[in-house]
């Protein structure tokens, strides 16, 4: 699917979703970047953004997490 078509945002998400799923952390949280560099306008990317806070705590790195719950906090 090209990175401009209309579900390219949903894609990328559900892909990120399916890695966490799979408790595939490190695969996740740059599934969860993609949307948020990619597709920042979209209503996902908020989603993706605290997902990646989540996944930061998760694995017991509480600065990066509050820096990430932070920028969601500020979007």
């Amino acid at each position: 699917m090209a990175p401009s078509h209309e579900h390219a945002v949903d894609a990328q998400f559900y892909i990120a979703e399916s890695l966490m799923r799979e408790k595939n952390f490190a695969g996740a949280d740059a599934a969860y970047a993609a949307v948020v560099a990619k597709y920042p306008a979209s209503p996902r990317a908020s989603t993706a953004h605290y997902k990646r806070a989540q996944i930061a705590l998760q694995q017991g790195n509480a600065t990066d997490a509050r820096k990430l719950f932070t920028e969601v906090v500020s979007r």
